[in-house]
């Protein structure tokens, strides 16, 4: 899932906003937050939502070449992943951001028992939040020594990765 030269989309859905970049040439763009309420479980409906991802990636409409994939960190749940999946479905795929004849794949970040230099201290790693396990390879690949990585967002998040790529544990809190 590490980029070479793959154009793309990158998306970090958290529990209270949508990041993103593009990446192109190597370089990264960064795009606005979107900001949203989580709904309430009873509600799958994500029209708000795909609404706000029309405005908001409307100015990459005009990519020349399109992106070949979309990669996701997902911690906002399925409704998310299903306005995401309507906005591909009716925006994305119907114009010329897409490089690949046959649409755009979304690549999902999961934690893993052991990827990308990264060996996850959780015995079941699926529990790992993907954007948690993206910061622990991040930094893998960015810092040669011991790292403690420290988020702080709607929640806290701190975790310890050593020299060698292994994950010691870490904490989550709730933040704002």
């Amino acid at each position: 899932m590490l980029l070479n030269k793959t154009d793309a989309l990158l998306v970090d859905a958290g529990n209270s906003s949508l990041k993103w970049a593009l990446y192109r040439q190597g370089q990264l763009e960064v795009g606005a937050p979107v900001i949203y309420q989580q709904p309430p479980q009873s509600t799958s409906r994500p029209s708000s939502l795909v609404s706000q991802l029309s405005d908001c990636w409307s100015s990459i409409s005009d990519v020349e070449g399109g992106v070949e994939k979309i990669i996701l960190s997902n911690v906002a749940g399925p409704w998310l992943m299903e306005a995401l999946n309507q906005w591909i479905m009716g925006y994305w795929n119907k114009g010329s951001l897409v490089k690949d004849e046959n649409g755009l794949t979304i690549d999902n970040v999961v934690a893993q028992q052991k990827a990308y230099g990264v060996k996850n201290a959780y015995g079941h790693p699926e529990l790992l939040g993907a954007d948690r396990w993206a910061g622990l390879i991040a930094a893998r690949h960015l810092i040669s020594g011991d790292s403690c990585i420290i988020d702080c967002g709607s929640a806290l998040t701190i975790d310890v990765l050593t020299e060698t790529g292994e994950h010691k544990g870490g904490i989550i809190m709730p933040g704002r």
